[in-house]
């Protein structure tokens, strides 16, 4: 495997382990997961719009998938939230 993916994936895997330590610590999980979504949705959408823009335009069914993956991730990042409003982070995370 070359180093390039075994870096992303490390880094990947620590930005995930450390947000949802961030989210417990902070106890407002609510308000935490919707910056967080926030944050997603502004680091998603603005490579989106310059691809649009400025390169080549995406296409209708691009931005479709791309709203509908939002709105899953958007149902992911509520219902992490309310569990973690509800349990313990050790129970939650790892279902």
């Amino acid at each position: 495997m070359p180093n390039t993916a075994i870096t992303i994936i490390l880094v990947s895997t620590l930005l995930h382990a450390s947000w949802n330590l961030m989210v417990r610590r902070k106890r407002s999980e609510i308000q935490f997961v919707f910056r967080m979504l926030l944050a997603v949705v502004a680091i998603g959408l603005i490579p989106m719009v310059i691809l649009e823009f400025f390169l080549a335009p995406l296409g209708a069914r691009l931005w479709i998938l791309s709203a509908i993956s939002g709105i899953f991730c958007g149902l992911y990042f509520t219902g992490l939230a309310k569990g973690y409003e509800n349990s313990d982070f050790t129970f939650i995370y790892p279902i």
